[in-house]
């Protein structure tokens, strides 16, 4: 039995990855995951997996991430690096919270903070 949201699932949650196995079990990396779907969300406004045959698909490796399905949304490749991590499909290979706040993609630019210092 798994618990949560089936699009927000882990793959450690569906079983893959060990994720069933009491011995492996699963780690906070399944939240890093979960901030992944919800950042595409977010990004694209939709679900970076709308049914479980692309979910498999990515897992499997015989699917790419998708990141320009018909939204004519493009993103820059430092954003795809950042969703690209959180999404990893290997637990092991998604960052820790302290390195997901450390991606460039969430640094402010330089420009960004100069336009702070003269606002104020």
């Amino acid at each position: 039995m798994h618990v949560g949201t089936s699009g927000y699932i882990a793959p450690e949650g569906h079983g893959w990855f060990g994720g069933n196995n009491p011995k492996v079990g699963y780690s906070v990396t399944v939240d890093i995951w979960s901030l992944g779907v919800i950042s595409m969300e977010l990004l694209l406004g939709r679900q970076p997996f709308p049914n479980m045959a692309d979910f498999c698909g990515y897992i499997s490796g015989s699917m790419p991430l998708r990141f320009d399905q018909d939204s004519g949304i493009q993103l820059s490749e430092t954003c795809r690096d950042f969703v690209r991590g959180l999404l990893a499909a290997d637990p092991k290979s998604r960052p820790r919270a302290p390195e997901t706040l450390c991606h460039t993609w969430l640094r402010p630019r330089d420009n960004e903070l100069q336009e702070e210092v003269d606002d104020s």
